[in-house]
């Protein structure tokens, strides 16, 4: 049986998603020591993926476990799209958590985390998202033991450094197209419909026009015996694609998970994936439209 996933769960699959295999970059908005300054009963702190705009993270290390801090910024069409945006999520958070309104995270902001009755670990995590202007801010921390009134307001500020974003019309422009994604390509893709794309850091671009969505992930550091493996996993049918190279693959018709169709390939150390979600099985159109992407980010300088 094929069980489909929201657009939601794949907005918060991107905030949550691990970083220890991403290229390390630094965070251009953040630097890794101002999260040391705010956060210091979990130094050191070290960057496990940054960028220009879009998704930050950081890992903290204590003889007590490890820290995370995640902070992303999403940019809509505009001030009301983000209030609205901010909206539906918390509508669509389930009973199982403790949500509450955050004064300094705009008029729909608010915080959330598990009630007490998910366990010992209930209050190791606390999830901030709010908006400004154009931009939607989205942060995790997990720590070990408790937050404290102390940990979360510092998680605040911190948070709300992504904000600086809606000031700086160079950086939104950055935000909001893809130097992966060739424009005229993506137009055919979604046929024409409107469509608005994210950069989520260095390493993962985002593409949709209401439920139909593209990604691309990109994992550093990836051998092809990896690569193989990597195309090899999952349960759905698998066509080689040699112009990407000897690991360029195209999958589709999947059994389980949501409808769609993934072309990776490895370029030098990096591993390129993009995936094509539209609601339903892909056509072939669909999927040459899709591999013609990918060729283009494969022939790039990138």
């Amino acid at each position: 049986m094929r069980i489909r996933v929201p657009m939601l769960a794949t907005c918060l699959a991107l905030l949550t998603m691990p970083m220890q295999a991403l290229a390390v970059e630094s965070c251009q908005w953040l630097p890794v020591a101002q999260v040391g300054r705010a956060l210091p009963d979990f130094k050191p702190w070290q960057t496990m993926a940054g960028g220009k705009v879009g998704a930050c993270q950081f890992l903290g290390r204590t003889p007590r476990g490890a820290a995370i801090l995640s902070l992303t910024q999403r940019v809509e069409e505009s001030p009301a799209k983000a209030e609205d945006f901010v909206a539906s999520l918390r509508k669509n958070l389930g009973a199982d958590y403790v949500v509450e309104p955050v004064a300094g995270m705009g008029r729909r902001g608010f915080s959330y985390r598990p009630k007490d009755t998910a366990g010992a670990d209930a209050r190791s995590s606390l999830f901030l998202v709010g908006h400004e202007g154009r931009v939607v801010a989205m942060g995790s921390l997990t720590v070990p033991g408790e937050v404290t009134g102390d940990t979360r307001e510092a998680f605040l500020a911190l948070s709300r450094r992504a904000f600086d974003l809606a000031g700086d019309s160079e950086s939104l422009a950055a935000a909001t197209r893809c130097a992966y994604f060739d424009q005229d390509l993506l137009k055919e893709l979604f046929k024409g419909a409107a469509f608005s794309q994210q950069v989520y850091g260095a390493n993962s671009c985002i593409a949709n026009a209401g439920t139909r969505v593209l990604m691309l992930a990109i994992v550093d550091n990836v051998s092809p015996a990896l690569a193989q493996t990597m195309a090899a996993s999952g349960d759905c049918k698998s066509t080689p694609l040699p112009a990407l190279g000897a690991q360029g693959s195209i999958g589709y018709a999947c059994a389980q998970g949501n409808a769609r169709a993934m072309v990776r390939y490895l370029k030098g150390a990096k591993h390129f994936e993009f995936s094509w979600i539209p609601g339903a099985e892909p056509s072939p159109a669909e999927r040459e439209l899709l591999v013609k992407l990918a060729q283009f980010a494969h022939d790039g300088a990138y």
